[in-house]
């Protein structure tokens, strides 16, 4: 298996292709712009692990997980997923309720299924999850 590097994840906002709003590099979903549900920055990096993209926000480390990405990123070997497992608990934010970055309803904090003590955010709408910063190491 060839080495890999960071490079082959990430992808800067501004680059990204149908999360991204061409002008200003801010994610989009359908007209709205993606705000992070928690510190509320609007700026985010894609990564791609095995064509599937997940968006972690530049400013507080926290990642948002489209419906079932979690599970599938789960699956893979840990090595592979090194990228995402940076980003450092900030406890101020891990407590505070957000609203969904793609459809602005609240979401549902609820316990891990694999480690109790983490709390995920999940959407009820689209069925997303947002895990803060270094909550996706936690359960890996």
């Amino acid at each position: 298996m060839s080495e890999t590097t960071s490079s082959d994840f990430i992808r800067d906002g501004a680059a990204a292709d149908r999360k991204t709003n061409k002008h200003d590099g801010n994610k989009m979903y359908g007209s709205d712009i993606m705000k992070c549900p928690k510190c509320e920055s609007e700026t985010f990096l894609t990564f791609a692990i095995r064509e599937i993209e997940v968006d972690r926000c530049r400013t507080c480390g926290g990642i948002w997980f489209d419906e079932k990405e979690l599970v599938q990123l789960l699956r893979v070997s840990p090595q592979e997923l090194t990228p995402l497992g940076k980003g450092g608990e900030q406890e101020d934010l891990n407590s505070k309720h957000g609203k969904c970055p793609r459809d602005m309803a609240p979401l549902l904090r609820v316990f891990s299924a694999i480690n109790p003590a983490i709390i995920v955010d999940t959407c009820t709408q689209c069925r997303g999850i947002w895990l803060d910063g270094g909550e996706f190491a936690a359960l890996l």
